[in-house]
C-alpha cells in the first residue's frame, strides 16, 4: 500500500541513506543503468526472466579496460536482480568478483561500486540523482585544483521521457542529457577478449574522448 505511512518513511529513509552514500563516496566519472544494459534485446521467445548479466559485464569491462584504466564506475542495478529466486546459480560468481574489487590484468574490478537499489524503489531515479550530485561535486573539486571540469557520463539507452515529464527544471535535464548520455550497443563476438565487442556512442562534446577510448 502507498499510502502506508510507514512505508512512506521508509522510503524517505533510504533515499536520505542513499544521498549520505553518494556524498561520502569517493568521485566516479561513470554511472551505468544496469537494467538498462542487462534487458536489451531480450525480448525474445523463451528469453529468461532475468537480465543478462554477461551483457552489463562486457561494458564494466570493456570500461575498466578503457581509458587507461582511469575510470571510477558506479553500476545501479535493483536488489531483486541479486535474489537467488530470479539470479541463475553461473551469476553468483560474477557477483562476488563485482563486489570482490579484485585485480586482474586486464580490469579491476576495485575501480568498481555497485548499488543495489532497494525494493519498492524506482532504481533510475538512484542512477540519475548519483550522476547529477556528483557531477557538481566533481566540479567543485576541479574548481579548487585549478583543473578543468570533469563530468560524470550516464550509459543508458533509456531516453527517460517519463523523468523528464516530472521535473519542474525540464530544458536543464535535456541539456543535461545532451551532454552526459551516453548510448551502447554490441558488435560481433571478439574471441580476443572472449565478449561482444561494446560500441560506445558519447556525446558531440565528448568526441576527442570517443577516439582515445
Amino acid at each position: 500500500n502507498n499510502n502506508n505511512p510507514n512505508r512512506s518513511q521508509w522510503r524517505i529513509n533510504g533515499w536520505k541513506n542513499f544521498e549520505k552514500f553518494i556524498q561520502d563516496h569517493p568521485p566516479y566519472d561513470i554511472v551505468i543503468d544496469g537494467a538498462n544494459i542487462g534487458y536489451y534485446e531480450q525480448n525474445f521467445a523463451n528469453s529468461p526472466k532475468h537480465v543478462d548479466y554477461k551483457q552489463i559485464d562486457w561494458v564494466l569491462r570493456h570500461l575498466l579496460e578503457s581509458n587507461g584504466g582511469n575510470h571510477r564506475i558506479m553500476l545501479f542495478l535493483h536488489e531483486r536482480h541479486f535474489s537467488p529466486r530470479l539470479a541463475p546459480d553461473w551469476a553468483f560468481a560474477l557477483f562476488r568478483a563485482w563486489d570482490s574489487r579484485e585485480e586482474s590484468p586486464a580490469y579491476d574490478y576495485g575501480r568498481l561500486t555497485v548499488y543495489r537499489t532497494p525494493a519498492g524503489m524506482n532504481d533510475d531515479w538512484y542512477w540519475m540523482h548519483a550522476a547529477l550530485v556528483n557531477g557538481e561535486k566533481r566540479k567543485d573539486e576541479d574548481a579548487a585544483t585549478s583543473m578543468s571540469s570533469s563530468s560524470v557520463l550516464a550509459i543508458t539507452n533509456d531516453e527517460m521521457r517519463d523523468h523528464h515529464f516530472q521535473m519542474s527544471a525540464q530544458g536543464s535535464f535535456l541539456r543535461w542529457k545532451e551532454r552526459h548520455q551516453v548510448y551502447f550497443d554490441f558488435g560481433a563476438w571478439n574471441r580476443d577478449l572472449r565478449r561482444r565487442d561494446v560500441l560506445l556512442t558519447y556525446p558531440k562534446s565528448y568526441s576527442r574522448r570517443i577516439q582515445r577510448v
